[in-house]
């Protein structure tokens, strides 16, 4: 989802002035994640709240309100493990 999350920034500011750390950053400080690690050490009691948050960002993009409410932004971890899984 964050890489869904930078595609549709992406298209917000543009390829040269994208700065993909900076989600990253912004979730390590919304969920309290060690400088030193990664976002992929969020307590798993949080993973609902995080996967909601990051929703949330991409459907707040330009490019999300440009495609509407009627396209699918990105999947439910439900589908995403029936198709990954």
């Amino acid at each position: 989802m964050i890489k869904r999350y930078n595609e549709y920034k992406e298209y917000e500011v543009g390829k040269d002035r994208m700065n993909y750390a900076a989600f990253g950053a912004i979730l390590k400080k919304e969920f309290k994640i060690a400088p030193t690690r990664t976002i992929y050490n969020v307590s798993i009691n949080k993973f609902d709240e995080l996967v909601t948050y990051i929703q949330d960002r991409i459907d707040k993009t330009k490019l999300a309100k440009i495609k509407g409410k009627g396209h699918k932004n990105y999947s439910t971890f439900e589908e995403y493990e029936t198709d990954f899984g």
